[in-house]
C-alpha cells in the first residue's frame, strides 16, 4: 500500500506539471466552441431527459449499455430511458457538455448493478447482503418498505471510504437465477482463490473460491475490474464462483471533462480517491458548500475537472455533506437515533462513525459533550442528518455553525442558516480571502447568494443561537 500511495503522489505532481505546460494561464472550463467532451458518473437525480451531477443530458439517439443484460439499445426519444432505468441508479454518461454547463447531449449511457444477492438482515437504514453491511442513501431508504429478510435484491450504489457500498437504489428480484457482485481483483497469484474489493482502496473484501469457475480468455490479474457470479448468495462473505467475467467501462479520454460523485478516501494534502478515480486539487480549485479544510475521509462530494495523465484535476469540488457544527450536545434520543445541538434535532444513521481520539463512541455518551459534527441539510434546508461526529476533549465555551445561507437581510442584520435565524448585530464581518480580513457589513451581505454561499457563524461565548453572533465569515 505504501508503494501505491507513493506512486499516486508522483502521478499527481506529474499531472499538475502537464496541466501547467498544456494550459498555460487559461485555466479549465468550457472550450470557446461552446461544448466539450465529458464523462459524468453518479446517481440519477431525476428524469427529463436524465439528470446526473446536476446536468440534464438529452438522450435521443444515445446508446444505452445495459451491461448486466449484455444489451445495447439506441434510445429513440427523450422518454424511452425511463423504461430501462430508475431514479437513484448509478450510471455513467458520455457525451458533450453545452456552454452553459447545465445541459448536454449524451452519446453513450452505461448502467450496471453493484450486486445481486439475498437480504440476510435489515434495519431502518441498512441491509446485510453477502456478509456486507450496506448503508442506504436517504433517497433509497423508502425502498426498504416491503422488503424482507431472504428477499433477493438488485443494488446500485457508490463505494464509501472503507470500500463498502452505499446503496442509492434497491429493488427486489423475484426470479434471481444467479447472484453476482462487481469489484477489483486482489490477492490473486494464479491459484484458486482471490479477494474481490469493491474499490481499489478497500482494505477488506469478499473471499472468492475460483476452483469451479472458468476465467476470461487471457486470465485475470490484480487490479482487473470483474464480475463474479455465484449459484448461491453467501452470508459469510465467501463466494463460490461459477463464472468470472471482465467488465467493460465507459471512461474519459485524456483531457476530457469529468464529473464524478462519491465518497472521499485516501485523503492527502493534494488529493483523494472517489471509488477508482484519483482526484487532485490545488489552490485554483473552487470549492462549493465548503472550503478545502472541510475535506474529510468519508465525506460525499462531487468532483469536476479534466483528465490529465489518468488523474482528475479538480476545477470544482462540491460538498454534498454541506454542514458543520462545533458545539455542545444538549440531548440524545434514548434510541440513539438522534441528538439535539444548537437547538436543532439531528438524525443519526445507525452506521454513523462517532470517534473520540480514534476510538468508537456510542451515541448515548454524547450528551453534554463538545463535538465536531459533519452532516448534510435536507432538500427543505431544515432537516439535518449527521454523517460523522468527532468528540473533543475540551469545551471552548463557544459554538460554530457552517452551512449554506438560505436567506439574508442586511436591513434586519440577519442570516437564516439551517433554519436558525442568526442575529449579526454587532458582529465582526469577514471576507473569504486567505486571512479572512474584516470587511464592511454591506460588502458581506452583497456577497450572499441564497442557497449557494456558505457562511461560518461563531458565538463566543455561546449561550443561545438567539444571542447576537460574535463574528460571521464568508467561506466561498
Amino acid at each position: 500500500m505504501k508503494s501505491i500511495r507513493t506512486a499516486m503522489l508522483g502521478l499527481i505532481a506529474l499531472a499538475f506539471a502537464s496541466l501547467v505546460s498544456s494550459c498555460g494561464s487559461s485555466g479549465g472550463g468550457t472550450p470557446a466552441s461552446g461544448s466539450s467532451a465529458t464523462v459524468s458518473k453518479g446517481a440519477i437525480e431525476r428524469f427529463g431527459s436524465v439528470v446526473v451531477n446536476g446536468v440534464e443530458f438529452r438522450v435521443a439517439g444515445a446508446t444505452l449499455h445495459l451491461r448486466d443484460d449484455n444489451a445495447d439499445k439506441i434510445l429513440q426519444n427523450e422518454t424511452e430511458i425511463r423504461n430501462n432505468l430508475e431514479e437513484g441508479m448509478v450510471i455513467t454518461v458520455k457525451g458533450r457538455l453545452d456552454a452553459n454547463g447545465l445541459t448536454g447531449a449524451a452519446t453513450e449511457i452505461e448502467f450496471r448493478d453493484a450486486l445481486i444477492g439475498r437480504i440476510d438482515d435489515k434495519g431502518v437504514d441498512f441491509i446485510k447482503v453477502m456478509g456486507q453491511t450496506i448503508v442506504l442513501d436517504d433517497n433509497a431508504k423508502p425502498q426498504l418498505t416491503g422488503l424482507a429478510i431472504n428477499d433477493n435484491v438488485r443494488i446500485s450504489g457508490l463505494v464509501d471510504d472503507k470500500g463498502g457500498l452505499r446503496a442509492t437504489h434497491i429493488k427486489r428480484l423475484d426470479n434471481a437465477a444467479e447472484f453476482e457482485v462487481k469489484g477489483f481483483v486482489s490477492d490473486f497469484s494464479g491459484g484458486t482463490t482471490m479477494t474481490l474489493l469493491l474499490s481499489p482502496t478497500a482494505t477488506t473484501g469478499l473471499s472468492v473460491n475460483l476452483s469451479g469457475a472458468p476465467l476470461p480468455a487471457g486470465g485475470i490479474k490484480n487490479g482487473d475490474f470483474v464480475e463474479v457470479k455465484s449459484a448461491v448468495s453467501p452470508a459469510d462473505g465467501v463466494i463460490t464462483a461459477i463464472r468470472v467475467e471482465l467488465e467493460d467501462e465507459l471512461k474519459a479520454a485524456e483531457n476530457e471533462e469529468v464529473e464524478v460523485e462519491g465518497f472521499v478516501a485516501n485523503l492527502s494534502d493534494t488529493g483523494f480517491m472517489i471509488g477508482a478515480t484519483q482526484v487532485a486539487f490545488n489552490s485554483a480549485t473552487r470549492f462549493v458548500n465548503g472550503v478545502a479544510a472541510d475535506l474529510a475521509t468519508g465525506m460525499k462530494v462531487e468532483a469536476e475537472g479534466s483528465i490529465v495523465n489518468g488523474i482528475l484535476l479538480a476545477e470544482k469540488i462540491v460538498f454534498k455533506d454541506n454542514l458543520r457544527i462545533s458545539a455542545l450536545v444538549s440531548a440524545v434520543d434514548p434510541s440513539g437515533s438522534g441528538l439535539t445541538i444548537l437547538g436543532k434535532s439531528v438524525t443519526l444513521p445507525s452506521m454513523i462513525e462517532i470517534r473520540e481520539n480514534g476510538n468508537a463512541v456510542a451515541p448515548a455518551a454524547l450528551a453534554g459533550r463538545f463535538v465536531d459534527l459533519r452532516g448534510r441539510l435536507g432538500a427543505d434546508g431544515l432537516a439535518i442528518t449527521a454523517t460523522r461526529i468527532d468528540v473533543k476533549n475540551n469545551d471552548p465555551g463557544e459554538a460554530t455553525l457552517r452551512a449554506p445561507v438560505s436567506a439574508a437581510s442586511a436591513a434586519d442584520n440577519t442570516l437564516t442558516i439551517a433554519g436558525i435565524l442568526v442575529n449579526t448585530t454587532g458582529a465582526e464581518f469577514k471576507g473569504n480571502d486567505a486571512p479572512h480580513s474584516v470587511i464592511a457589513a454591506t460588502q458581506f451581505f452583497n456577497s450572499i447568494v441564497p442557497n449557494v454561499t456558505v457562511v461560518k457563524v461563531r458565538w463566543r461565548p455561546f449561550t443561545t443561537t438567539a444571542a447576537p453572533a460574535s463574528d460571521v465569515e464568508l467561506e466561498n
